[in-house]
C-alpha cells in the first residue's frame, strides 16, 4: 500500500511539474510580448522627443538671433529698430515656412515609401517625391492606359502563375506524404 502511495504521490508531483512548465512558458511569453510593446513605446517616445528637441533647437536659434540683433539693435534709432524686427520677423516666417515644407515633403516621402535622411537637402527630398509621382502618374492617351493595363494584367498573370507553381508543388509534397503513410 505504501507504494501505491508513493507511487500516486511520485505521479501528481510530475503531472504538477508538467503545469508548471506550461504555465511558465505561457508566463514568460506574456512577459516577452509586454517587453517588446515597451521597447517600441520607448523608441517611439525616443523619435518624438529627438524632434521635440530639433524644433527647440531651432527655436533656439531664432531666439539667440533675435537677442544677437537687439543687442546690435542698442546703437540704433527707433525707426532703425522697426526695420530690423520687421526683417527679423520676416526671417522667422521664411525659416518657420521651410522647416513646415521640409516636414511635409518628409512625410510624403514617408507615405510614397521613399527613405529620407536628415542629411538629404529640401531639393533632394522634391526630386524624389516628383520622379515617385510621376511613376504613378494616370495615363492620358489611350497608348498608354493600354500599356498601363498589360503591365497589370502582366503582374497579376505572374503572380498567379506563381500562386499555380506553389500549389501545384504543395500538392505534390502532400502526395508524397500520403504515399509515405499509406506505404
Amino acid at each position: 500500500m505504501r507504494k501505491f502511495f508513493k507511487t500516486i504521490l511520485f505521479l501528481f508531483t510530475l503531472s504538477s511539474i508538467a503545469y508548471a512548465e506550461d504555465d511558465g512558458m505561457a508566463v514568460l511569453n506574456k512577459k516577452r510580448a509586454e517587453i517588446e510593446k515597451s521597447e517600441q513605446a520607448k523608441a517611439k517616445k525616443e523619435t518624438e522627443d529627438q524632434a521635440r528637441l530639433a524644433e527647440i533647437e531651432t527655436k533656439e536659434q531664432t531666439k539667440s538671433q533675435t537677442t544677437e540683433t537687439i543687442v546690435a539693435a542698442e546703437g540704433m534709432s527707433t525707426q532703425d529698430e522697426q526695420e530690423a524686427m520687421e526683417i527679423l520677423e520676416g526671417m522667422r516666417k521664411k525659416i518657420e515656412k521651410e522647416d513646415s515644407e521640409t516636414l511635409k515633403l518628409q512625410k510624403e516621402a514617408k507615405e510614397l515609401g521613399i527613405t529620407t535622411s536628415e542629411a538629404s537637402s529640401l531639393a533632394e527630398i522634391e526630386a524624389m517625391v516628383k520622379a515617385k509621382k510621376a511613376e504613378k502618374a494616370k495615363p492620358k492617351t489611350e497608348a498608354e492606359k493600354l500599356e498601363v493595363t498589360r503591365k497589370e494584367a502582366l503582374d497579376k498573370l505572374d503572380f498567379y502563375e506563381r500562386v499555380v507553381r506553389s500549389v501545384a508543388r504543395e500538392e505534390a509534397e502532400v502526395a508524397g506524404y500520403y504515399e509515405i503513410m499509406n506505404d
